[in-house]
């Protein structure tokens, strides 16, 4: 069944709705520039207030040392991270922790990036030159295509939303990755949008289990 990452959230909240409503992952954005950014120190503390749940808490960081990266999986309970700037293949072994590498894919040539991380989950996420995610906009079909038939290990980001779902859940990939259409504004979800969001996924994951 492909796996379901609620990200971007920075509210109290917001967390336990996506914990009741079954997210698989929910993430926490570490990026200060990223107008979804949450201060380890107040997520720890968020966090100590909300009732334990089954989705395992990913941290988004991007060209960040891997000290900063260690001490924060500590400080928050994290359970794994997302690499989301130019971290090399060595820096994602010599890391030591469970992660994800996201990659934003601008044609078919890039597409061999993938096989530069052999074994790991990779989140594609949508090219922008000027911002690292939370565009909004979706990856071109075809290149989404490609990318999913080259690797079955795939997160797809980037426009997720309940008119493309089917489509998305077409392509077999890992999981998808949902936020900015599931917000009010960036780093606040609205909440009947993500009640939606998820009766929406139940019903393509009923027709797809027939």
């Amino acid at each position: 069944m492909v796996k379901l990452k609620v990200c971007g959230l920075t509210r109290a909240c917001d967390i336990t709705l996506a914990l009741e409503l079954g997210a698989d992952f929910i993430g926490f954005i570490f990026h200060k520039p990223s107008p979804r950014y949450i201060d380890p120190v107040a997520l720890a503390a968020t966090l100590q207030d909300i009732p334990g749940g089954r989705a395992r808490r990913v941290g988004v960081f991007v060209d960040e040392s891997a000290r900063i990266i260690r001490e924060t999986v500590k400080l928050c309970g994290l359970d794994l991270v997302q690499l989301h700037g130019s971290e090399s293949p060595e820096f994602c072994r010599e890391l030591g922790l469970p992660s994800w590498k996201a990659l934003r894919p601008r044609d078919f040539g890039d597409l061999s990036l993938l096989d530069l991380y052999p074994g790991q989950i990779i989140l594609l996420d949508t090219w922008d030159r000027d911002r690292q995610g939370g565009t909004g906009r979706s990856i071109d079909p075809e290149l989404l295509g490609a990318a999913c038939q080259k690797n079955r290990n795939i997160i797809i980001a980037g426009g997720v939303n309940r008119e493309n779902l089917s489509f998305l859940l077409s392509l077999k990939p890992y999981g998808l990755d949902v936020n900015s259409s599931l917000e009010e504004t960036p780093g606040r979800k609205n909440h009947e949008a993500m009640k939606a969001f998820f009766q929406a996924l139940a019903e393509q994951r009923a027709r797809n289990s027939k």
